[in-house]
C-alpha cells in the first residue's frame, strides 16, 4: 500500500477501507469536494484522517441499510 509523506493524510485505498466503499467512490467524493481538505499530490489524492473520520460518522449508512443503486424509490408489495 502506498504511504503518503503527510502524517495526517491517507490514500484513497485507506479511506475506502475505513468508509467501506470502493476506491472509485472515494475518488468521486474527493472530486466533488465532499471530503474537505482532500488534495491531489501528483496522481494520488491525499485525504486528511480527521475528514475521513468525520465523514464516516455522517455518511455511513446505518447497519442493515440497503442502498438503492438505481436511485428509484422502493417498490411497494
Amino acid at each position: 500500500m502506498k504511504k503518503l509523506p503527510f502524517g495526517d493524510c491517507m490514500t484513497v485505498a485507506e479511506a475506502a477501507g475505513i468508509l467501506e466503499v470502493s476506491s472509485i467512490r472515494v475518488t468521486i467524493f474527493c472530486t466533488e469536494g465532499r471530503l474537505e481538505g482532500a488534495f491531489k499530490f501528483g496522481p494520488v489524492w491525499a485525504i486528511p484522517r480527521k475528514t475521513v473520520a468525520a465523514f464516516a460518522k455522517i455518511e455511513r449508512p446505518a447497519a442493515g441499510h440497503v442502498a438503492n443503486p438505481a436511485g428509484r424509490p422502493p417498490q411497494k408489495s
